[in-house]
């Protein structure tokens, strides 16, 4: 064996099943409902280099020195999760020490000594385990000519093209991070909006915003804090003879000195971005967070790394207070309190930031303008000057349920555009979008837009829009509201008494926050209450009937507009369905015009909740710090007897001991949330936790008393049986990528086991080929895992589109899904199945099927015109004329859709037209392995990079099938099916002899052996299918050389072989009866007469006749036909005199075999054509192209289908119909 072979049986897969069975166990598990998912740092430092962005933004400003006025490529220097701290740029991007690793029993006591000298045991704790960073496993060595890696103590060098290809790839494992790949690509644009420019002077830290978009439609919120480090830059030059020669390129290394710049050298100020992702918009909390962490970043630079690291492991655990009477407070590296709250309503997302802020930038009546811009679906762009203002007023717009509530924004949502990403607002459709304020020249070009602009306070509508307005019974109350709410502030304002420390101010600060909004959250919902209160009459819930005609003849006339737009949209038939739905408990119909308005004039402080001090969090001990957490839990059940305090507390320590894998106890707190307060009760998380129970815990809880008495535990039950059905994909990932080169055989048994492919040798044989460019015998370990990743990569975000399964056809599977990009119908993704090409529309996670693959005229790259230059789209023509074309602008990703459509296509046409399934699978498994190809091929690492889209060609088989069969469609339409019996093994073999028996029946009735193919290859193996599924049922090794011929005796099926010896097989059981050795040579062919009497013919060494008979037949009028192949001809004689009839020329085809098939004569030749000649006029009726490679034998099935089988090159076995009568 191989050394390549026993490295694919060494490697070891673990499977994300049950939580139990995982082989390492982290002592800090994920906190569920955390405060922060992960942190990421973003910009330019030693190893990166200067690198100028391609293409160079519009200029902001112009400078004298080039330096400052060029903007530079960025890219992730850090991305940590709870349980994973990547550095793309280092050696080993992967920290094995993170998170640490601790044993218990050697730790330290936790107690108020060791709480007073934290910062002590981090340092000795850092020390004593080794939390510096230790060499790899292994390192990138790939060499890059002209490229200086090299550190030394003033400064780097660098390949500016080398580090800008390398910018585009991250050293990511797929299911390492909480954010796929295209979504942390995308961070690194649009966290510097308008380009990464350095300084020429120290700049104070600024924060802006993002709201970032998965491909299942959920938004994840985005803090930045950009802050600058000081570097020198030096321009680069080289030395020629005497001469010393400058260029453009500069060399930058980290500044210490603060000092005055040496020489030449510029002391500049390098941007780099901070970015906290959370689930919730808690942009206040985490705004402070990452300013006290830009603080520390700036006072010890050296340690970024560690503070980094400290600081997101804390922040990942820490879990989100599930009800507003609960808040949670925790110290951020042990200096400043950080104070977490929950939402004020049940169903609307947290919100700490400032909801005022809209309605101090826009009137009244644009505020309402504003509002029924969203109701009726607009759609809405937001300018500033002000990046952080544009995501705040948009979120207080937008559909997270804090204006317009209880609707949804179910539309895309890009609050802050990138300047490279402007066009987008071209799109057609509904979205909401933001960009600066300097674009506002080429939003003005776009027709159909309602223009907010908050720097001067204005909302816009284009005239050609017809926005209806809103009906003035509630807009007349909530003015009343918004008024009352405004004096209200004024009082809270006036009355609150002055406090004199930052902590304190933060803290009355927040509450007054809180306060406000709660103001306007009472308003708005009140005005939604208003305007659609009638809708709940006009609905029959059982019938799920809305009557639409009786509402509006129940309206003034002046409303009607306004109703009949909002009933057609999105918004509101997703509120209705929600409405309609069981669980629904409806609208209070006696709620009046004025119920709330009266109330807001009372509204005072809110009375203090009940605040969780979590204690002190030291990196090296975070095991402690979840027992400890649980203790301060404890305390706060046994001393406040508040239900819904008790409930809140119940939730924590159910999260806390779910992160400790104490899952029945975890159980056992979320039963008593229920008692407490069901609301809180976590239903998705505790199906997950049921369905992580081993057998014997699964046992114990569904037979406890909790069990029995706990209603939404058993709902939770049931909730995880149906997600079973939907989710049964197991990630299967490997726990070590081989260290050695892999050969042929190697790499054939890795991509077969690790991919679940179909066997076929000759589309591994092509990957092969494509990976290492044809030139190399091998495929290095870095290309092998960088394909694998790209692989997974795809798997995991197909498992997250979940499109509705009615839209499907069974065994229907996603193939790809494309980056958020612009279509012909709107902002969203593309998905390709085996069958069509649906739309993923952006935001509301509806689907639209834009073709069927068969309808596909042609596929071409096409030139769009765009706000900033023409783009690259991709355009897609139907056969029928009348459908307009579709045009997508994936920009980069075009041509590599344009290769994965035309190979799809392609299989999907072949398939239909051979009528065989197993061809659509392939090439569903071909677009499969193009996509993580090219994907690869855009890492450094790989051995094909830049290489990837000329060599992808080469595995888009089926495409070039389609393209060599174009001009034979029309007689595509008489094969049947199509078999390749060398698919399962290793090499390609020809077919030399095939045969079609009809079932056997056992008494008069009862068949006990269906019908079935048989084929002998030319290896010596008899391959058997059955005959009505095309299913292989058992392969026999009869010889060590070719099988020649085949025939039916009784119950039994006798097999030639060029060995000189007959093998005779049981038609019923598939096993090998007696071996007949009495020949001395090859056994040419048999046939049977006088009652299945068998004779053999044997072909002796020497040349036979100068003309050498190749094949004969008798038809049923009593004709002779001979075969001679080498002359090219078909002599017919009379079949009772033995004259000659008739002669045909077959001109320079060399006969290999004939059939007769009912009136017809099949004759197969050497050059793969098969001719249908009619048995009553000879005349020739069909010719086509049926095989690559000689036709070695024909059969019939009852005469209704004629089977064909070929040499070596093709292999393949081909069935056709018979007619008599070929038009």
């Amino acid at each position: 064996m191989s050394p390549h072979c026993c490295e694919v049986k060494r490697l070891q897969f673990f499977f994300h099943i049950e939580a139990a069975e995982i082989e390492v166990v982290r002592i800090m598990e994920t906190v569920y409902n955390h405060l922060v998912e992960m942190v990421i740092a973003v910009g330019i430092n030693e190893v990166t280099g200067l690198s100028a962005a391609e293409p160079q933004p519009p200029p902001l400003f112009h400078h004298e020195n080039k330096l400052f006025c060029t903007a530079f490529d960025t890219q992730i220097l850090a991305a940590i999760s709870n349980h994973v701290a990547v550095f793309p740029l280092d050696a080993e991007p992967h920290d094995p020490n993170y998170p640490p690793q601790t044993d218990r029993t050697r730790c330290p006591k936790y107690d108020a000594d060791t709480q007073r000298n934290k910062r002590n045991i981090y340092k000795t704790w850092t020390t004593s385990k080794g939390h510096s960073r230790t060499p790899g496993r292994r390192k990138h060595t790939k060499n890059y000519s002209g490229s200086l890696h090299g550190r030394s103590s003033s400064f780097c060098m660098f390949d500016f093209a080398h580090q800008a290809a390398a910018s585009k790839s991250l050293s990511l494992k797929a299911a390492d991070l909480p954010l796929n790949a295209e979504t942390l690509q995308s961070i690194v644009t649009i966290c510097f909006p308008d380009g990464a420019y350095v300084k020429d002077e120290e700049q104070s830290s600024s924060v802006h915003y993002l709201v970032l978009t998965d491909v299942t439609g959920d938004h994840s919120y985005a803090i930045c804090v950009t802050l600058y480090q000081a570097y020198t830059a030096t321009k680069f030059s080289i030395k020629i003879m005497f001469q010393c020669l400058e260029d453009d390129r500069w060399q930058c290394s980290r500044y210490y000195d603060r000092g005055e710049g040496r020489g030449l050298d510029h002391v500049i100020y390098v941007p780099l971005c901070l970015v906290t992702i959370s689930k919730q918009p808690y942009f206040t909390v985490l705004h402070d967070c990452l300013s006290k962490l830009a603080e520390h970043l700036k006072s010890d630079e050296e340690e970024w790394k560690s503070i980094l690291k400290e600081f997101t492991l804390h922040l990942t655990s820490v879990p989100i207070p599930p009800c507003v009477a609960l808040s949670i407070s925790f110290q951020l590296l042990q200096e400043i309190d950080i104070e977490v709250t929950s939402t004020e309503y049940p169903g609307i997302m947290a919100s700490d930031f400032p909801l005022y802020l809209a309605f101090l930038h826009l009137t009244l009546d644009d505020i309402i303008l504003l509002l029924t811009a969203i109701l009726t679906e607009q759609r809405l762009v937001f300018l500033s000057a002000h990046q952080s203002l544009l995501v705040l007023v948009c979120q207080v717009g937008k559909s997270l349920q804090h204006l317009i509530y209880p609707f949804k924004w179910l539309h895309p949502y890009v609050p802050l555009l990138s300047w490279n990403l402007i066009e987008l607002v071209e799109a057609p459709g509904t979205y909401i979008m933001g960009c600066h304020s300097r674009h506002q020249h080429l939003i003005e070009k776009v027709e159909g837009l309602v223009t907010v602009d908050l720097d001067i306070g204005e909302v816009k509508v284009c005239p050609s829009l017809n926005v209806p307005a809103m009906p003035s019974a509630p807009v007349k109350v909530f003015t009343v509201a918004i008024h009352q709410a405004r004096r209200h502030i004024d009082w809270l304002t006036s009355s609150r008494a002055t406090v004199f420390t930052y902590q304190s101010y933060r803290t009355k600060q927040n509450e007054h926050c809180r306060n406000v909004n709660k103001l306007i959250q009472m308003a708005c919902i009140e005005l939604m209450s208003n305007l659609f209160r009638e809708v709940f009459l006009h609905t029959n819930k059982e019938k799920r009937f809305f009557h639409k005609e009786q509402f509006l003849e129940g309206l003034d006339t002046a409303d009607k507009p306004f109703y009949e737009m909002v009933l057609q949209t999105d918004l509101f038939g997703e509120f209705l369905k929600g409405l309609l739905s069981p669980s629904h408990s409806g609208c209070r119909r006696s709620q009046t015009l004025s119920t709330l308005s009266t109330q807001i004039s009372f509204v005072s402080e809110r009375s203090e909740s009940k605040v969780l001090s979590l204690p002190p969090f030291v990196y090296g001990l975070n095991h402690l710090y979840v027992d400890n957490c649980l203790l301060e839990v404890d305390k706060v059940l046994k001393s406040d007897t508040t239900a819904d305090i008790r409930g809140a507390c119940a939730y924590l320590r159910g999260v806390y001991l779910a992160s400790q894998n104490k899952r029945t106890q975890a159980l056992e707190a979320f039963c008593e949330v229920e008692s407490y307060n069901s609301r809180l009760f976590p239903l998705r998380f505790v199906a997950d936790i049921l369905s992580s129970l081993s057998d014997d815990e699964k046992k114990a809880v569904y037979g406890s008393f909790m069990y029995q008495q706990s209603v939404l535990l058993k709902e939770a039950e049931h909730f995880q049986k149906d997600q079973t059905n939907m989710e049964q994909t197991i990630i299967m990932e490997l726990s070590e990528i081989p260290e050695a080169d892999i050969d042929q055989q190697g790499f054939t048994e890795l991509v077969q086991l690790l991919f679940d492919l179909i066997p076929d040798r000759e589309a591994t044989n092509r990957l092969f080929d494509a990976l290492t460019l044809g030139e190399r015998t091998v495929v290095d370990p870095y290309t092998f895992e960088e394909f694998y990743k790209s692989w997974k990569e795809n798997q995991l975000m197909l498992q997250q589109v979940k499109i509705p399964a009615d839209l499907l056809d069974p065994e229907e599977i996603l193939l790809k899904v494309s980056d958020m990009c612009k279509c012909s119908c709107g902002t969203g993704r593309l998905a390709l199945t085996p069958k069509r090409l649906f739309f993923l529309h952006g935001g509301s996670r509806k689907y639209r099927e834009v073709i069927q693959l068969h309808d596909i005229k042609h596929v071409s790259i096409t030139q769009q015109r765009s706000l900033l230059k023409p783009i690259s789209a991709l355009k897609i023509v139907h056969n029928d004329d009348k459908v307009k074309s579709f045009t997508a602008t994936l920009k980069g990703d075009s041509l590599e859709w344009r290769h994965l459509l035309n190979e799809m296509w392609a299989g999907r046409l072949l398939a239909r037209e051979m009528q065989n399934p197993n061809t659509l699978d392939k090439a569903a498994q071909n677009v499969l392995l193009m996509n993580a190809f090219i994907q690869s091929g855009r890492s450094e690492f790989a051995n094909h990079n830049g290489y990837e889209l000329e060599e992808v060609e080469s595995l888009s088989f089926f495409y070039q099938e389609r393209c060599c069969k174009l001009n034979l469609a029309p007689e595509m339409k008489f094969l049947h099916h199509d078999l390749d019996p060398s698919g399962p093994m290793q090499e390609r073999t020809g077919v030399m002899t095939i045969l079609y028996t009809a079932g056997l029946y056992r008494g008069s009735t009862t068949q006990d052996c269906e019908p079935c193919l048989w084929c002998g290859l030319e290896n010596g193996k008899l391959l058997i299918y059955n005959a009505i599924n095309w299913t292989l049922e058992i392969q026999l090794t009869l010889s060590s050389e070719k099988l020649t011929c085949l025939v039916a005796v009784q119950d039994k099926v006798w097999v030639g072989s060029a060995d000189g010896n007959i093998y005779t097989v049981k038609r019923r059981t598939k096993s090998t009866s007696q071996t007949l050795s009495n020949h001395d040579d090859t056994v040419m062919d048999f046939t049977t007469v006088d009652n299945d009497r068998t004779i053999a013919m044997e072909i002796p060494n020497q040349p036979g006749s100068r003309v050498q008979l190749d094949c004969f037949l008798i038809t049923a009028q009593n004709e002779i036909w001979l075969g001679v192949g080498q002359l090219g001809q078909i002599v017919i004689y009379y079949g009772d005199t033995l004259e000659q009839k008739h002669l045909i020329h077959m001109g320079r085809h060399s006969i290999t075999n004939m059939v007769l098939a009912s009136d017809q004569i099949w004759v197969g030749s050497e050059e793969g054509h098969l001719f249908v000649y009619s048995s009553f006029s000879h005349k020739l009726e069909m010719t086509f192209y049926a095989h690559k490679d000689s036709i070695t034998a024909l059969c019939t099935a009852a005469d209704r289908y004629v089977m064909a089988s070929s040499g070596k090159r093709d292999g393949t076995v081909s069935m056709w119909r018979t007619n008599s009568t070929f038009v």
